[in-house]
């Protein structure tokens, strides 16, 4: 009964994570489509690369590092709580280590 259940559960959670997945490439795909024309249109007027890539790519740095730090604490005690339970379940023990050098 306890493998049929945590089968389903497990299951459940993966179909998130590639639904989350799947929502991510669409919006980063969308994105990309609608900078194309205005990527063409920059080249065409002579503009180089980097230039290019530092209007039209590089401005979305900020952001990313931000979403990074703000979801870096959350994610770490999630999944502290994911291997505690476990732990608790397999009854053995896993030590949780955090690498915060190797984060940044």
């Amino acid at each position: 009964m306890y493998c049929r259940r945590h089968c389903r559960e497990r299951t459940a959670e993966n179909s998130l994570r590639r639904r989350g997945c799947i929502l991510l490439f669409l919006a980063l795909y969308l994105n990309v489509q609608d900078n194309q024309r205005d990527i063409s249109i920059l080249d065409l007027l002579g503009y180089s690369q980097r230039e290019i890539r530092r209007m039209m790519i590089q401005i979305y740095r900020p952001i990313v590092w931000t979403a990074f730090v703000i979801t870096l604490i959350p994610g770490i005690l999630t999944a502290r709580t994911i291997q505690k339970a476990l732990s608790a379940a397999i009854h053995d023990y896993m030590p949780f280590g955090v690498n915060f050098k190797g984060l940044l």
